[in-house]
Order: C-alpha cells, then sequence, then structure tokens
C-alpha cells in the first residue's frame, strides 16, 4: 500500500526548516490531520503498486523499483550502480521518494534508492570543479530531507568501505552464519594483533584481522576494539612486559 502526501505548494516539504521534529513525526502529524505533505509517498510494503506519474526518473531508470530495505540493501544499490556504470553524471541525481518505516519503529529506513542517490550525487559532484564535504551533506539533507543529515553523515561514515572500493581491494570478510558473544579469549587475540603495530587505515587493519578471525564480522571487531580499548591496550602492556595473557575458554564473556 502506498500513498502520496502533499503540503500545498511546497513540494518537496524541507524537514530542516523545522528540525525540532524528524520527518516521520512531520509526516505522522500530517496524515493524523489529513495535511498534505509532498513529493513522498510512504511504502508499507506494497512494492507491487505501479509508481505515480512523475515518480519515474527523467534518465529512463524506474527508481520505484528499489525500496529495499534490511541488511541486502547495499548489495541492492551496488547491483543498481553497475547495471547503470554507463549512466550519464551530466546532471544532480533525482532524490528518492519512497520511504518506509525503520525496523526499529523509529524514523525512516535507508534504502537502496538512498544509497543509489548519494552515490550518483557525490559521483556529481567530484566531476564539477571543486567537491566540499561541509557543503555536500548540507546539500544532501536539503534534496532529500527525509533524513537528516547526521543520518547521511552517519550512514556513509558505516558503509563507505563497501562503497568506495577498487577493483584492486581484497574482499571484504564475511560474516559469520551465527552472532557469538565476545569473550577474553577476543580481547587476548586483538591484543596479540595489535602488539604487532599493523599498518593501513583502521578499516583495513580490521578488515585484514577478520579474515583471520571470521567467527566475528570485522565491523564487530572494530566496535569491540573501541569500547573496549582500555582493557586491549593493558593487556598489549602486560605482552611488552613478557608476562602471559592467555586464558582458558571458561572464563566468562564479554558484550560488546
Amino acid at each position: 500500500m502506498r500513498f502520496m502526501v502533499t503540503l500545498g505548494s511546497d513540494i518537496p516539504f524541507r524537514c530542516n526548516q523545522a528540525p525540532h521534529h524528524t520527518f516521520y513525526s512531520w509526516r505522522r502529524y500530517c496524515n493524523k490531520h489529513q495535511i498534505r505533505l509532498g513529493g513522498y509517498s510512504m511504502d508499507t510494503g506494497d512494492l507491487g503498486t505501479p509508481p505515480a506519474d512523475g515518480d519515474q526518473d527523467p534518465g529512463g531508470t524506474n527508481e520505484a523499483k528499489g525500496g529495499m530495505t534490511g541488511p541486502g540493501v547495499i548489495a541492492a544499490a551496488q547491483q543498481r550502480l553497475q547495471q547503470e556504470e554507463n549512466r550519464s553524471r551530466d546532471r544532480s541525481p533525482t532524490p528518492p521518494r519512497a520511504l518506509f518505516r525503520s525496523t526499529t519503529g523509529k524514523g525512516v529506513a535507508f534504502t537502496d534508492d538512498d544509497v543509489v542517490f548519494l552515490v550518483r550525487l557525490m559521483e556529481y559532484r567530484k566531476s564539477q570543479d571543486r567537491f566540499d564535504m561541509v557543503a555536500f551533506w548540507k546539500d544532501v539533507a536539503s534534496k532529500a530531507p527525509h533524513h537528516s543529515r547526521a543520518s547521511w553523515m552517519k550512514f556513509w561514515r558505516r558503509h563507505k568501505h563497501e562503497l568506495n572500493r577498487a577493483e584492486e581491494d581484497d574482499p571484504l570478510p564475511q560474516p559469520p552464519e551465527k552472532k557469538m558473544r565476545y569473550s577474553r579469549s577476543d580481547d587476548v587475540l586483538l591484543a596479540k594483533y595489535f602488539f604487532t603495530k599493523p599498518e593501513g587505515t583502521s578499516d583495513k587493519v580490521f578488515q585484514a584481522f577478520g579474515r583471520l578471525h571470521p567467527h566475528h564480522p570485522w565491523k564487530g571487531w572494530q566496535e569491540h576494539h573501541r569500547i573496549h580499548k582500555a582493557k586491549i591496550d593493558h593487556l598489549i602492556q602486560k605482552l611488552a612486559s613478557g608476562e602471559n595473557i592467555d586464558v582458558d575458554e571458561s572464563t566468562s564473556s564479554t558484550e560488546s
């Protein structure tokens, strides 16, 4: 089921003009009071609904074919970007207009439409004479206010290792089939690894570590190390002084 909401002639309605409420809060309020809020449709799950007139991308791609949310959103976006690799970049891409409720129940979910729009806009801006990241994120939030500027930036930081890859890059470690708790033994593995002073960016270092120890996802290793860095650094100091830091597997676990 898809419904369209429009507010007067202000299309699209700019949430950054009233940032004290999220777009989703504004949409819910306007829906409750039968106020038409512009330019967006709220999709509640029926992706088979044909797009309304004007929803088609001028370049010929049906943006309404997107709308995937959840863990497969990056892969779906990458597939679309590869299929449209020869697409002209001489104009700014059309922002997404279909919104999906987040699985957490709060706010609007990121979709493959969002990812494709973000990558295309970044490519378009980089093709111009100058590319300024501060101005870019303001532009993103202005063109697609269904996510805040902070949310767009956070999403990019979390997934840029997947979206900003070169052909010569090593493949990313596959995530484990089952989620496991982090244990003291995992802290020891991290301490021994960082005792060798690995070189590279944080993402590259933890991707390499994730290939060696695939029982946790590499991003999970990275986050666990960030949260428990003081404890791990203490173990590294013990290693440097010649102490044995190995533990039994029965030692109590710690969860990130």
